[in-house]
C-alpha cells in the first residue's frame, strides 16, 4: 500500500509531536521526507529508491531514520510510535 502525501505528512506530524530525544531526552523534533540511494548499481547511476522520514531533535540535533516502506498502516504504527517514545 503506497501512502499519499496527505498521509505521510499526517505521521510526520505525529512523530514530530512524540519525539523525545534519545541523547537529550528533549521532547519534541522536526521531520523531513528525503530520498536516499540503496547500494550497488543504483548507488552507482544515483537512483533515489529508498524513501525515508527523518526526526530531529529541536534542541541537539540527534536524528533518527524511518523507512517509509514499512508503515503500511499509519494507525497501527502510531500505537508503535507510542512505544518507542513513551516516557518512563
Amino acid at each position: 500500500m503506497e501512502l499519499g502525501p496527505d498521509k505521510l505528512e499526517e505521521i510526520e506530524k505525529r512523530f514530530e509531536k512524540r519525539f523525545i530525544c534519545v541523547k537529550c531526552k528533549n521532547k519534541g523534533g522536526y521531520s523531513k521526507r528525503i530520498a536516499v540511494t540503496g547500494d550497488g548499481l543504483s548507488k552507482l547511476i544515483d537512483i533515489k529508491l529508498n524513501r525515508m522520514i527523518k526526526v530531529s531533535c529541536t534542541k541537539c540535533g540527534y536524528t533518527e531514520f524511518f523507512d517509509v516502506a514499512t508503515i503500511k498502516d499509519p494507525d497501527f504504527n502510531m500505537d508503535i510510535l507510542d512505544i518507542i517514545y513513551s516516557q518512563e
